[in-house]
């Protein structure tokens, strides 16, 4: 029980770790298009398009903001991870990795959603080591901060 004191804040430490793995990988026709890292979900990405004019030589990018779930999913980890230092008061955390669960579940349904209308079943999407330890995370750190705040001394 003292150990889960003194060391709960790192549940979001490791969290915010997971920001820089890969989370996405898009797949098509088993060829691998492009690996996302949870950092590139949160504040955007600049994507190359295939070029098509064959008289322009440079190929044009397009700028892609950060997904508005995985900006809320970061900002928990965040929060939830200065919370955690407050002296017996686990309240805030649980919230914030309640927050954060929720988040990364509607990142991915929010995700496969614009995936299948946009590219119609073309591509295929691979939620990677990043995506799933955070959520993992998120979940550990819910029960864990329930469990203090129903055991707090």
């Amino acid at each position: 029980m003292e150990a889960l004191k003194k060391y709960h804040f790192s549940v979001f430490a490791l969290v915010l770790l997971c920001f820089l793995l890969p989370f996405i990988n898009v797949f098509s026709f088993g060829q691998r298009l492009a690996s996302l890292t949870g950092i590139q979900l949160t504040f955007g990405v600049s994507i190359e398009q295939a070029n098509t004019n064959p008289f322009q030589r440079s190929q044009p990018k397009k700028d892609e903001g950060g997904e508005l779930f995985a900006m809320i999913a970061f900002g928990a980890a965040i929060l939830g991870l200065l919370l955690s230092f407050q002296k017996k008061r686990f309240i805030g955390p649980a919230i914030m990795a309640g927050l954060g669960l929720a988040s990364i579940i509607a990142l991915k349904i929010k995700i496969d959603n614009d995936v299948l209308r946009e590219l119609r079943g073309r591509a295929q999407l691979e939620y990677a080591v990043g995506f799933i330890l955070a959520a993992i995370l998120y979940l550990m750190a819910f029960c864990l901060y329930v469990y203090l705040v129903k055991h707090k001394e």
